[in-house]
Order: C-alpha cells, then structure tokens, then sequence
C-alpha cells in the first residue's frame, strides 16, 4: 500500500531536482573547460607526429644514394627542404655529388628510432637514430655507419620542411 504524501516529501523533490540539475551543469562546465585545454595539447600531439613523420621520409632521402643516379637522389631537397635548408644544401652537395661518384658509392638508410620535440605550432625539432649501410668500389662488403641526424622541422603552407639538419656520427665523433 502506498504512504499518503506529506508536505515534506512534496518539499523535497523539488530541492533534489534543483541540486541533480546544479550537479549536471556544474559536470558540463567541468568538461567543457577541459575540452578546451585539451585543444592545445592535440594539436601540439599532431604537429610532432606530423613533422616526425617527415623527417623520416627526408632522412631515409638523404642517407639513400647510389653513385649512378645521385643527382637525381638528392632532388628530395627540393621537395622536403626549406628556401634556407635548399640554399644551404646546394652548396655543399656539388662537393658530396663528386666525391659520392669519386669512389662510386651506394648507400641504404634505415630509422632505428627518433624523438620529436614539439617547440611550437611550427618548429618541431626531430632526433633520429639511423643505420647507414655504405658500400664503395674499394669494399667487398658494406660498413654500416650510424650517424645521429637532428632535423629541425618548418611548418610551411600546411607542410613540415627540413630546415635545418646536424649530423652526428657515432663512429668518428
């Protein structure tokens, strides 16, 4: 059988409806201010991964040649490297096209692993960790050489681009 209702009940519902409705809102706001912190943090997440991505298409570029094509290897500067990266570029690959061909060298490329380091919206510098197996005419068989690249990467027109590239030969540094 059901309890007569009372003034107090009938008083109480309303005070619950009221506290349930302050709780959902006060839960909404909640979540709609980290939505918004949030944001940053995503796009800061996908930059890095964007540029690193990149950078590993350009180094895997860079650390692949064969002596008989070589200038045609190097045309991923033109595509992957900044104004400044390209002026830089061409004046030192003369050097590298001739000695490349001098002693009639073919090299593959492999990314061990690298680590991006977001800066901001549109410099994301790269480490990369690379395997270079070379093979010259005075080897019978290949030495690997494993240099350390850092790439600093620019956003440009929506495109990550190698801007600036270090070196670091674990082998003779």
């Amino acid at each position: 059988m059901e309890e007569p209702k009372t003034p107090e009940t009938t008083r109480a519902r309303p005070w619950l409806v009221i506290v349930l409705l302050a709780l959902v809102v006060a839960l909404a706001v909640a979540l709609a201010l980290t939505w918004r912190d949030y944001a940053p943090l995503r796009a800061a997440e996908t930059a890095t991964a964007e540029a690193e991505e990149a950078a590993i298409a350009a180094v895997l570029a860079m650390t692949t040649y064969d002596h008989r094509t070589v200038e045609e290897d190097f045309t991923w500067v033109e595509d992957a490297g900044t104004v400044k990266f390209r002026d830089y570029f061409e004046g030192t690959a003369d050097n590298a096209i001739d000695y490349i061909k001098t002693i009639q060298a073919r090299a593959t490329g492999e990314v061990i692993d690298s680590a991006a380091a977001y800066e901001d919206a549109d410099h994301v510098r790269v480490l990369l960790h690379v395997d270079q197996e070379i093979l010259s005419r005075d080897e019978e068989t290949p030495r690997v050489d494993q240099p350390r690249v850092t790439m600093h990467m620019k956003k440009v027109d929506g495109v990550w681009l190698v801007d600036q590239v270090q070196v670091n030969n674990v082998l003779t540094n």
